[in-house]
């Protein structure tokens, strides 16, 4: 059973050491794994755009060994990648409420060994996803925050699906030729975190 330290950071009180591991593991993973073709992106071993600055939160789980899981969460009255670069797939509408904010660069490091122990009987979702998920819903229940805006792909929305965070699908749309997204809500209630935790195999401390 693994056990995972939990951290929560505004974007100017994040460490240079801790956003630099942030930011290369979402080049791993999105870049060099998915091959997404990322606008603000110049070539490097760091992904970061317009919407890593003040306003900002990232939310982290850690082992002993190191940072296993990160999440962007930004205001959804702020400009973020849901109201401009996707601005054409959201109908370029901006929520004004401080009751949404937008959760993006979803990223588990892609550089993790699964232990063998894990390997049997393990979650159908990886047990570090699960991790995050629940860490999501406690910073939303605990800072009032209603719903989290997200544009996911297939396999995303299928892991959401899987591990019970049920998604509101507003619209879809296609990214590139064989891959469709979607914009949706993700519910932020004591319900949905319970389901969470019921299929948690790890601890968060």
């Amino acid at each position: 059973m693994n056990s995972y330290k939990v951290e929560s950071y505004r974007y100017c009180d994040t460490p240079l050491e801790i956003k630099t591991i942030l930011y290369k593991q979402r080049q791993r993973q999105f870049i060099d794994r998915l091959k997404w073709s990322i606008e603000s992106y110049n070539g490097g071993e760091k992904e970061s755009d317009q919407f890593d600055t003040s306003g900002t939160y990232y939310l982290i789980i850690r082992d002993s060994t190191d940072i296993q899981g990160s999440v962007r969460l930004r205001p959804s009255k702020l400009q973020n990648l849901s109201s401009v670069q996707f601005s054409w797939l959201t109908g370029a509408v901006r929520i004004s409420n401080d009751l949404t904010w937008e959760a993006s660069r979803f990223t588990i490091n892609p550089s993790y060994k699964r232990p063998k122990n894990l390997s049997k009987g393990a979650g159908i979702v990886d047990d570090r996803t699960i991790s995050l998920f629940i860490f999501m819903l406690d910073f939303a229940i605990k800072n009032g925050i209603n719903h989290y805006e997200v544009i996911v792909g297939r396999q995303m929305k299928k892991i959401l699906t899987l591990a019970g965070w049920e998604m509101e699908v507003l619209s879809s749309g296609k990214a590139a030729p064989k891959e469709i997204i979607y914009y949706g809500l993700l519910p932020c209630t004591k319900v949905c975190y319970e389901t969470m935790l019921s299929k948690c195999l790890c601890r968060t401390t």
